[in-house]
């Protein structure tokens, strides 16, 4: 796969004066607190966008689709391969285009923060977004997501950043497969400062039990 297989990236926008979809100008993005979300494998940018009501009202929020289509209304950020250990190249190429979009048309708006959201694939892909630029990103948030295999990039940040994380899952969470949650557990302490929470009878989904602890914890890092 190349880099000219990807479709650009849409955005979905979600901000506390505008509403749903309404593109914010650089006022409304200058020196106020910015949210990503990363849907996961087969979904599309309005599924965690329902979440905003119960995260941080001060958050701009913008949703992002994934560049790969599998069928109208659902796409991917990579393709699968095996479950929960897909080939770190290919996961490389989404995460060097998300960095690219937070350049061109993030960062020009320097928001006050940037925080990461990710489910499942979108949560792998938020640990290695945050692996290449820890210093970037304020906080992340994977939820029922999985640490990808191998090293980032040779120009990647070193280990033991310390970036804060928070990582809430399932044991019995019946997509990701119990090697990719070890590796997962043995990954995380060494490069990110995480808050882990387990949820019983939580599948592979977001609960609001679960919400309330993103939402305290993105609280703390805004």
């Amino acid at each position: 796969m190349e880099d000219h297989d990807l479709a650009p990236l849409t955005t979905l926008w979600v901000t506390p004066d505008l509403g749903l979809n309404a593109v914010p100008d650089t006022e409304q993005l200058t020196n106020k607190p910015l949210l990503i979300l990363l849907h996961g494998y087969g979904s599309n940018e309005r599924d965690l966008a329902g979440l905003a009501p119960y995260l941080p009202s001060e958050l701009n929020i913008v949703s992002l689709r994934a560049p790969l289509t599998m069928q109208p209304g659902s796409y991917t950020w990579f393709p699968i391969g095996q479950p929960g250990n897909p080939d770190p190249a290919v996961v490389d190429i989404p995460v060097q285009q998300l960095l690219a979009w937070i350049d061109e048309a993030i960062l020009p708006h320097q928001p006050s923060s940037i925080g990461l959201l990710g489910f499942s694939m979108g949560g792998a892909l938020t640990i290695q977004l945050m692996r290449y630029r820890p210093e970037q990103f304020s906080y992340g948030v994977n939820l029922s997501g999985f640490s990808v295999s191998g090293v980032a990039h040779p120009d990647a940040a070193p280990a033991s950043i310390n970036a804060p994380l928070f990582w809430g899952y399932d044991v019995a969470d019946p997509v990701i497969v119990g090697a990719a949650r070890r590796r997962t557990a043995e990954f995380l302490p060494t490069f990110f400062d995480v808050t882990e929470r387990q949820y019983v009878a939580l599948g592979h989904s977001v609960s609001r039990e679960e919400l309330a602890d993103v939402s305290e914890f993105i609280q703390q890092h805004l």
